[in-house]
Parts: C-alpha cells; structure tokens; sequence
C-alpha cells in the first residue's frame, strides 16, 4: 500500500500543511483521516479494493476512538504535568543548548501538576517537559506564541512543532484544531533561567493570554495526589479575586507576567476619574501580580491614591496593600517596566512607599468596594505613571 500511494509519513505532512486537525489514535497516534485520504486516492483495482477495506476500517477506527476518547475523559485532571532532566552531556555551553527532548534520558526530582503556563518555572540548571492535552471548546484558528530566555523553548500540539526553537519571541503561530482533546507538549531548556510562557488567542478572541487551568487537562496519577495533599500550606494567601480602588485609574494588570485580559475586568466605580474595580485573577503562593497605575498631577492639585486587596476563601481577605510589607514593590521607570513585569524578583528591591497627597476620599471607597473592614494603606511610587507589583508569599 505503501508503495503505490506513497507512506503514511507524508500523508500526514499534508494534513499538518492544512492544519492540526487530523484525529488520531489514543493508543498509537496514528493519523486516520490522513490514512483514509492516501488510500481514497489510488487508482489501481487492487488499491481500489484496499481502499474499501480501509474505508470501513476508518469507519470502526474512528467510533471506537470516540469511545476511547469519552472513557479517557474521565481519567484527566486539572493541569499538565512536568518533569524535569538533568542537563545532556552535549548541552556543553549556552550554544549547544537544542537537543530533542527524547534524548533527555530519565526525570529527576518530583513531578508536579502544572495549573498554568503563563509563565511557569523549573530548577533553572535543568531541562523540562510540560504534556498533557489542551482541551478545544470550538473548532477554528488557533494562535499560540511562547516565550522564555532568549526564546529557547519549543511547543508541541499533536506531535508537530507549533512554535519552533529560538523562532522569535513576538513569533505567532497559527493553527487550525478540532473541538475535543489535543496532545501538547512544551520543552523548556536549560540556560533559559528556568522560566517561559505560553499565550494563545482562540477563535474569536481579541487578544493573546494565557490558558486557562480549565483548559489544561492530564491524566491522573500520584502527582495530583501529591499536589492536592500540600495545597493548604500558604492556601489562605491564595485568592481568586482582587479588588481596587485607584486615583486616576489602573491602565494594565499583569499575573505572572501576562496581561490580563479586559473581560476579567469590571469597573465598580467611577467618580471624576477616580475608579474602583474588581479583577477575576486566581493568585497562589509564589504568583505575582503587578498595577500599572497613572494619575494627573494637573489635577486637584495631584492628588493620588491606590489600594488593593485580595479575596480569598470564604470571602476573606488575603492580601493588603502595605508599604511596610516587603512583598509591594514598585518601579518608575518605563524602560525597565517590562522586566518589573515579566520576572518576578525584578525590581522587588524597591519598597512602595506612603503617598504625599492621598486622596481624601478614598479610605471611604477602599471600605466600600474592597472590604468594610480595610485594614491596607494606599502606596505608591516615585513617579505619576508607575508599576506596582505583590508577590504572594511562598
């Protein structure tokens, strides 16, 4: 069959020209529709009646893939998995650093669940791999944009490279896939400080962020039995929501790194300018999250104000806004915002400070909108345009 119609390799590459869509095999990962096409396509009787034979093949293959997928459903859990490898012996300098994961050799340390890519972190003298399935809602284009140290990673979806080696930070893939569940596999490299990102815009969205926990599923295992175990220590600093009350206002919102799209967004109040918001964002113990916050300083004489805090469980408070506390930091200086914002220990040397020209009225809105019992204190920067960021304690 091979011979006449060409191998199953190249069928495959067709489909992968057209887009990620071909569904394959649970067990083998073999691609079924490409097969059913190459074989569609012979002209000679004997193909012919290879085809039929193929075709009702197909047919079973794919109901009894259906099956397999709708019973695998319920094995998966939350979140990818990641393993981490031991730097290869060809990985000699900063050079040599590529290398096809297969080769990495056995795992070290402890495996982890992955509840977000963007970003996450690995021991930065090692190799990682974070795999499981991304889970499509609706089918469409697909765009997918990673981004580490020197854009050393590589991004899998259904086995073929999505995002290449060092191939741009502002690269963009585009890619068409199915509703239902496809593989993906993320590889991260030594020599990239142990840190990357992975953004994507389904269809109809209007901007690149991050994926979903929901959206990343693994199969169960011990590791999710491990991580849900150890999940109380630093639980009641984790959060779900945020809120803020800002003179003039909040321009961005970054958690790890990622800008936080607008619909999980919404303004509580707005009041000559002055504004008051609640941000859906789930915080955990080592996350960050940074404000970009403006204020006029040709109006009412320049006053400022910003205060924050996190809800936690049960609707507690988690986080304040504090100046005291060594966890806000703040950065005034434009050119070095990204990197404030991108890396979590990036500037953190710069305490936030108490604010000059508070706004007198927003003690009152910070006890409305954020809690009645606001314990926090408005902080600020240096300058009218500056960068705050929390980093939730580990």
């Amino acid at each position: 069959i091979a011979s006449g119609c060409g191998s199953i390799a190249n069928a495959s590459k067709l489909k992968i020209v057209r887009g990620i869509s071909t569904k394959k095999s649970a067990r083998t990962g073999f691609p079924i529709s490409s097969a059913f096409d190459t074989f569609t396509q012979c002209s000679s009787p004997i193909m012919k009646t290879f085809s039929h034979l193929a075709a009702s093949l197909a047919t079973f293959a794919l109901v009894s893939l259906g099956n397999a997928k709708e019973l695998q459903t319920d094995d998966l859990k939350e979140g990818l998995i990641l393993r981490e490898y031991a730097r290869h012996a060809k990985q000699k300098d900063k050079q040599s650093v590529h290398l096809s994961s297969e080769k990495f050799g056995k795992p070290v340390g402890v495996v982890r669940v992955l509840d977000s890519v963007s970003p996450f972190r690995w021991d930065l003298n090692r190799n990682s791999v974070a795999e499981g399935y991304l889970h499509i809602e609706k089918s469409g284009a697909y765009e997918f944009q990673t981004d580490s140290f020197y854009d050393r990673n590589e991004l899998f979806l259904n086995g073929e490279v999505v995002c290449g080696f060092s191939d741009g930070t502002g690269t963009i893939a585009s890619v068409q896939l199915k509703k239902g569940l496809v593989p993906i596999r993320f590889v991260g490299f030594v020599e990239t400080r142990g840190s990357a990102q992975v953004k994507w815009r389904p269809p109809g969205q209007a901007e690149l962020t991050g994926i979903p926990t929901g959206s990343l599923k693994s199969k169960k295992g011990p590791w999710h039995v491990v991580v849900k175990a150890s999940a109380g220590k630093g639980a009641g600093r984790s959060s779900h929501e945020v809120r803020v009350v800002a003179k003039d206002f909040v321009v961005e919102v970054y958690r790890n790194g990622v800008r936080i799209s607008d619909t999980e967004r919404s303004l509580l109040l707005d009041r000559f300018g002055a504004t008051a918001e609640k941000i859906k964002v789930s915080l955990r113990p080592g996350d960050w999250i940074v404000f970009h916050v403006v204020s006029n300083r040709i109006r009412h004489e320049g006053a400022k104000y910003f205060a924050a805090g996190g809800i936690g469980r049960h609707g507690k408070m988690s986080f304040v806004s504090d100046q005291n506390s060594p966890q806000w930091s703040v950065c005034d200086d434009a050119a070095r915002a990204r990197l404030f914002i991108s890396e979590r220990e990036a500037g953190t040397e710069a305490r936030a400070v108490p604010i000059a020209n508070e706004w007198d009225e927003g003690g009152q809105y910070s006890r409305e909108f954020i809690d009645e019992n606001f314990t926090g204190a408005p902080i600020w920067g240096a300058s009218p345009s500056t960068w705050i960021k929390y980093v939730v304690p580990e």
